[in-house]
């Protein structure tokens, strides 16, 4: 039997051929017969989508994908800094990180407290603050960009395959059905 899912707001996310005793994966539920990929269930009957504003398929993709981009852009900033002199910072202490830890951790905790602070300028104010040594103060940052390259690599790969879903809808109802499935990671 042709069955519509539903999600929480009652759009029609998929319609699949389910049979008797059949469940729908998390946060679907299953509609009452007749619904499209797009359609809203009212309580009554599906609404099919309405686009009176003159937007052609493509705009409304192009819009879409331009929503994708925002809401991607808009996690990353809850994981990271608008500022963009801290993000410089932030760069450079994760280059000298990397410097000390191409230098090994007995190279690094040999050094003077002098050559820590002319060695590795911005790294060095972390030193006991944050860490105790230089080498833990490296290990940290890198521990935290590598933290933030998996989520952002997460984010990315959601951003790219809801635009390129989006762009391979055939219809305005479709198109919006692959927005509003996107599930973001946090």
């Amino acid at each position: 039997m042709r069955t519509p899912l539903l999600n929480a707001d009652g759009l029609v996310v998929n319609v699949v051929l389910a049979g008797d005793g059949w469940t729908p994966p998390d946060g679907l539920t299953i509609g009452a017969p007749g619904g499209d990929i797009g359609d809203k269930w009212n309580g009554v009957e599906y609404v099919k989508p309405s686009f009176t504003d003159g937007r052609t398929l493509a705009q409304i993709k192009s819009d879409l994908c331009a929503k994708v981009d925002s809401a991607a852009e808009a996690i990353r900033a809850n994981h990271s800094t608008a500022h963009a002199s801290l993000a410089m910072t932030y760069q450079e202490k994760f280059a000298q990180a990397n410097a000390v830890d191409s230098m090994g951790q007995d190279a690094a905790n040999a050094l003077t407290s002098d050559q820590v602070v002319l060695s590795f300028p911005i790294l060095a104010a972390s030193v006991g603050v944050e860490a105790a040594t230089l080498w833990d103060a490296a290990q940290k940052v890198i521990a935290k960009y590598q933290e933030w390259s998996q989520l952002s690599a997460s984010i990315e790969r959601v951003r790219l395959i809801a635009k390129r879903d989006i762009n391979a809808a055939n219809t305005v109802g479709a198109a919006q059905a692959v927005y509003e499935a996107i599930t973001w990671p946090t």
